[in-house]
């Protein structure tokens, strides 16, 4: 992925059924990558703490913008 990068200012789209498999790892793993390189200490529960509250939010923030439909109007289908 770092490759398919290089050199580009566009993000690359990663993900997995879940998004917690492939999509978290590689996540994981390219924030710990970028901590390395700037010589600072790696901490991995750290790091999943750090997304898993960035999702939240954004879900959050996308519900309260009326972006994400509630439940109940998936449910009445």
């Amino acid at each position: 992925v770092r490759r398919a990068r290089a050199g580009s200012v566009d993000p690359i789209v990663v993900h997995c059924s879940a998004g917690i498999g492939r999509t978290g790892v590689l996540i994981l793993m390219e924030t710990a990558a970028c901590l390395v390189e700037a010589n600072e200490p790696v901490y991995p529960l750290d790091i999943v703490r750090g997304q898993y509250t960035f999702v939240c939010e954004s879900i959050l923030r996308a519900y309260n913008d009326g972006i994400i439909k509630p439940l109940a109007e998936y449910q009445k289908r």
